[in-house]
């Protein structure tokens, strides 16, 4: 699959395919979620973020998602740390702040329901997402999909506020060595981001209509815009009033899990957005319920969870 191909459509196109689409009632790109930051995990984490290739036949993979069809969460287990095992707390130590840049190697679409001829289509989205961000399908050298978020610098300290850009990215294949720049005819969204040792973000249960969004927990960060786009190729998704938040895992962290990226995609962009696959055809409002509307039913409150590995940025 190109890189130009859409990222909907890509989930669109592999997830309706799946015959377990039917028995996906609650979205599959995760398992059981442990809002304790991941302390679960056996082994800590090292610096060297993990970037296996995802599975979707085991409950949890290296790279970040469980893909049992019991939810689409990222499994904090994921990338083998627990932000709560590391001695820093948010505090200060002696950690000289410097830039540092973290590539998306998982994503899930939690919430609002997807679904195509009644059926559920989150989970096989998710996975889909996921294969996109870890492989290179087209072997045309580079990831089918791409996202990076930038810390100018990295400061972990409680309270810590800093530059913060978020990256529609190119990314090199394989992702055990994959270095990244900007996306073509795009440019880095800046803004800035916040440090606490306290949770970061949980989401709104008024805004929320089904799946469980577990929250993102401390040493963490959160990074707010008013708009921003995703793209991926033909396929541009405005949102807007968007938090993306994660925790991190040591310090300087190697990798980040218990990520949510939020936005709010209203119903004028969901009906002009067109989804094209070999089983359908049509707007993204189609694969959407007004029951499940939010923001008095103006649109739907998308929410996502991701985790992200440490990468080597080589744009300015």
């Amino acid at each position: 699959m190109s890189r130009a191909s859409l990222s909907l459509s890509i989930c669109l196109s592999l997830g309706l395919g799946l015959s377990a689409c039917g028995d996906d009632s609650n979205p599959g790109g995760g398992g059981e979620t442990d809002t304790d930051a991941g302390s679960t995990t056996d082994a800590p984490t090292t610096d060297e973020p993990t970037t296996d290739e995802p599975t979707t036949d085991e409950p949890t993979t290296d790279d970040g998602t469980t893909t049992t069809g019991e939810t689409d969460t990222v499994d904090p287990d994921s990338s083998s740390g627990d932000p709560a095992d590391t001695d820093t707390e948010g505090e200060t130590t002696g950690v000289v702040p410097m830039d540092a840049d973290y590539r998306v190697n998982s994503l899930g679409i939690l919430d609002p329901p997807l679904t195509y001829l009644m059926f559920p289509i989150n989970g096989a989205a998710s996975e889909a997402l996921t294969t996109s961000l870890t492989t290179d399908e087209d072997e045309d050298g580079d990831l089918d999909l791409g996202f990076v978020l930038q810390f100018r610098p990295l400061d972990q300290s409680d309270g810590a506020s800093e530059g913060f850009g978020f990256a529609n990215a190119s990314c090199t294949a394989p992702e055990e060595t994959s270095t990244c720049d900007v996306l073509m005819d795009t440019v880095v969204s800046e803004g800035t981001y916040s440090s606490s040792a306290d949770e970061c973000y949980a989401a709104d249960p008024a805004n929320v209509s089904s799946a469980d969004v577990p929250p993102t927990a401390g040493p963490c960060f959160i990074s707010e815009y008013p708009t921003l786009t995703i793209q991926a190729g033909l396929f541009e998704l405005p949102l807007q009033d968007v938090r993306i938040a994660a925790s991190y895992v040591g310090e300087p962290a190697g990798n980040l899990i218990n990520g949510n990226l939020e936005g709010f995609v209203t119903i004028e962009v969901a009906e002009s957005t067109q989804v094209e696959t070999e089983l359908f055809t049509g707007p993204l409002s189609d694969l959407l319920d007004l029951a499940d509307a939010d923001n008095d039913e103006t649109g739907w409150v998308f929410h996502m969870n991701f985790t992200a590995v440490e990468t080597e940025w080589t744009g300015a």
